[in-house]
């Protein structure tokens, strides 16, 4: 059954909230139109990814009112990268964190197919989410044949760290899950990290249930040096499975949060119904 874009946004918004409190300057595409995916979103194909990339469609998506996929037919684990081409985005020493975050699905027949599914920043000069690049993000990585972990990574001049947050988990088909990603500058090239993934039921409108979560710090010179990143989401599979997303947001949290916010920010967010999202300036 299909909801309205105003409940879809509203969801969004109430699920941001459950992870970390954010204000209602947030850039939301909810991809209820294939316009949503073209009109804002680059898609960085590198070597051995021709052939195939995200598409919309309309047969799911968080309230059933569209969503991106993945090829379903390639088994590739090296996937496209989906940059938000909006604009760039620039965390400031002592300044407000930013949050990003990105619905998925599960579809049938992926619980043991589906290897990663990252979402994070990266750097302007590379634009690359996959391993060894210059990037800051939380991924889903696959342990074992159904056990999956919640990471957040750090890659800087080709190496990478990954740290597990809490214990091993399984994921449910046809649920969605969100992902969120938030990191503060807490020096020149040190960042604070945190993440978490929540399930939100076959539909997406279900009450959160928290999976896993934690935070980490990172040391991460490239990062550290770059004043403009851009953000994105990678979906990665083995096996032959898919993943759907919905609902990518990009948001500044305030510090201290207050009771206040959450009403701007549903408010705003309820708002932005049939228009372009709002922009956040880093620069």
């Amino acid at each position: 059954m299909k909801t309205s874009n105003s409940l879809k946004v509203w969801k969004a918004a109430l699920g941001a909230f459950v992870v970390f409190t954010t204000s209602a300057r947030a850039v939301l595409i909810t991809f209820d139109n294939a316009s949503d995916l073209t009109d804002n979103f680059l898609i960085r194909q590198f070597d051995g990814q021709t052939g195939w990339t995200y598409e919309w469609t309309g047969e799911t998506g968080v309230g059933g009112s569209g969503a991106v996929v993945r090829d379903p037919l390639n088994n590739s684990t090296s996937s496209p990268v989906m940059f938000y081409n909006g604009e760039t985005f620039n965390p400031l020493l002592g300044g407000e964190p930013l949050q990003i975050s990105v619905y998925f699905q599960v579809l049938p027949g992926t619980t043991t197919a589906a290897s990663r599914n990252f979402v994070g920043f990266a750097s302007t000069d590379t634009q690359n989410l996959s391993v060894d690049s210059n990037k800051l993000g939380a991924r889903i990585f696959k342990n074992g044949s159904t056990s999956f972990t919640l990471q957040v990574q750090s890659g800087s001049g080709g190496s990478t760290s990954s740290i597990n947050l809490g214990d091993a988990f399984s994921l449910v088909e046809n649920d969605w899950y969100q992902l969120v990603f938030q990191v503060s500058r807490t020096g020149t090239n040190t960042f604070e990290t945190a993440a978490s993934l929540w399930n939100y039921g076959p539909d997406g409108t279900s009450s959160p249930m928290l999976i896993a979560s934690g935070s980490q710090g990172f040391t991460n010179n490239v990062m550290g040096a770059d004043t403009s990143w851009v953000a994105g989401v990678m979906l990665q599979n083995s096996g032959g499975g898919a993943w759907a997303l919905d609902n990518f947001a990009v948001n500044v949290v305030p510090e201290p949060a207050s009771a206040g916010l959450l009403t701007a920010a549903i408010g705003g967010l309820l708002g932005m119904r049939g228009r372009k999202p709002f922009r956040i300036g880093h620069e």
